[in-house]
């Protein structure tokens, strides 16, 4: 009996399907799987993968639709170890996004202290203000960008 023959076009939808699902753009995906973000697009267009990014892909997307059995269910274990490579990288960029929030609140602070204290109830969000300096060179700010500021530092 001889081995079915690879389908590159097959596997490529399944790894679309499966970047589609999980949210991920291909550099995204390429930086937690390890595989470079042009080889992940040419695979998910139907190229033929090399034995290591075929390992990859099929360890992250688990097996074939179809192969396994309806009666054959993974365990919790077996999926915890399937997917254990992901947790270092998931936690990098959980650390990323983190300071990235960190550096927009320190950026927003300034104008939602300007909402806060020099802006009243009366004022309509479409109104203009501009901001007391030493020159007052100053641009003109919306009243509304001010109060969504410190709203979203709230």
């Amino acid at each position: 009996m001889s081995e079915p023959e690879f389908d590159a076009s097959e596997f490529g939808r399944e790894v679309a399907a499966a970047l589609k699902i999980s949210g991920w753009s291909y550099r995204e995906a390429g930086r937690v799987l390890g595989i470079d973000q042009a080889t992940l697009h040419r695979i998910a267009h139907g190229g033929k993968p090399d034995v290591e990014n075929y390992v990859r892909l099929r360890h992250w997307m688990g097996p074939p639709i179809g192969s396994a059995s309806p009666l054959s269910v993974e365990t919790s274990e077996a999926v915890a170890n399937r997917f254990q490579f992901l947790v270092p990288a998931a936690s990098a960029l959980i650390r990323q996004q983190a300071a990235r929030i960190a550096q927009l609140e320190a950026a927003l602070r300034p104008f939602a202290l300007v909402a806060e204290h020099d802006i009243g109830l009366d004022e309509a969000d479409v109104d203009r203000f501009r901001p007391m300096t030493r020159h007052n060179r100053a641009p003109l700010l919306r009243v509304g960008d001010l109060r969504a500021a410190r709203k979203a530092l709230s």
